[in-house]
């Protein structure tokens, strides 16, 4: 068996260069429009210094990022393609994976105290300054993006009158949802500036009156009482099975009888749990709270019931791991009471 010593150090070394070379300005003096670039004069031109970008463009080229071809270097047709499509994804992942990192870094504190390094707290914190709250909105808004595609191929959202999409940031996953289903209506629930970041970015639907948006705290408030379609989309698993529960009774509260409710969420895989997803449960949950942990199916299935939800069933094979969840709301009345004889 051969032993491939450089699996230990490609993560860590892909986050580096691809965030570096966005934060120059590399990745835009490369790109040149789609034309590629030479490299005489690349380094003046992105500003980088000329042994700086020899290194980067070897690491860039080393994971298929990057060509380089007769004296000039373009992006590779497969980045391009995913720049396309998913380019805030991509850039504010490479800056959300060096913040990650960067916390791994002091794994073994973290290990012993449970207690993260920070930098992931800080990039989902809107209180720790503009430009970190902005990155943390524009990775969201390219995740939801990419799910609205991916969930509304696969779900049949035509026959809802309204949908609302608690903890739904900015709208997009939403307002994606609206595009695919052109007589789709809905909501968003969120704290306030997401919800005001929501209303200038998709200001056509909200005219049109096919999106709104509530701010509010679904802890301390009341969810609007107009779906018979309520979403929560990674949202419990960012919290306690107590406030799991509390957000699962509010939801119950707003839905109508026949109502119906879908969680988007992660499963977790047990023993079937991969290298990659240990980095992602890693990077996106127990960084930001480390007492947290992915559920399983029976675990939520649990919470539902309790929370009075029946139909309960699941569709897994997304990516990432994602499963939608869904159940329905049915009152339970009592049978009427049958009428004494008359004797």
């Amino acid at each position: 068996m051969t032993f491939d010593i450089y699996k230990y150090m490609r993560p860590f070394l892909k986050v580096k260069a691809l965030g570096t070379a966005f934060e120059t300005g590399l990745i835009k003096a490369i790109d040149n429009g789609g034309r590629g670039a030479p490299l005489r004069g690349l380094p003046r031109r992105a500003g980088v210094p000329e042994r700086g970008t020899e290194l980067l463009l070897r690491s860039l080229a080393a994971f298929g990022i990057v060509r380089i071809y007769g004296g000039r270097v373009a992006l590779s047709t497969d980045f391009r393609n995913d720049m396309a499509g998913h380019g805030a994804i991509i850039r504010e992942l490479s800056a959300y994976m060096d913040a990650a990192y960067g916390d791994m870094q002091r794994l073994g504190d973290f290990v012993m105290t449970g207690i993260p390094g920070g930098g992931v707290r800080a990039f989902f914190n809107y209180e720790s300054g503009r430009e970190v709250s902005d990155r943390r909105t524009a990775l969201l808004s390219g995740f939801s993006k990419l799910y609205a595609t991916l969930i509304g191929g696969n779900y049949d959202f035509r026959g809802c009158r309204y949908v609302l999409d608690v903890g739904g940031n900015d709208g997009e996953f939403l307002a994606g949802l609206c595009r695919m289903f052109p007589k789709l209506k809905g909501g968003v629930f969120d704290l306030p500036e997401p919800c005001a970041s929501g209303l200038r970015k998709h200001g056509g639907l909200v005219k049109s009156r096919r999106l709104e948006f509530f701010p509010g705290d679904f802890f301390t408030g009341e969810l609007p009482r107009k779906a018979d379609l309520l979403i929560l989309r990674s949202v419990l698993n960012d919290w306690p099975r107590e406030k799991a529960a509390l957000i699962l009774s509010r939801a119950y509260k707003a839905l109508p009888d026949g109502g119906k409710l879908l969680v988007i969420e992660r499963l977790d895989k047990g023993a079937l749990r991969t290298e990659d997803d240990c980095l992602f449960d890693m990077a996106f949950l127990h960084l930001i709270g480390p007492a947290l942990d992915f559920r399983t199916l029976p675990e939520y299935s649990e919470l539902l019931r309790e929370a009075g939800f029946s139909g309960i069933k699941a569709e897994g094979g997304y990516p990432a791991g994602f499963s939608i969840i869904e159940c329905s709301k049915h009152v339970r009345t009592k049978p009427p009471r049958r009428a004494a004889l008359k004797i």
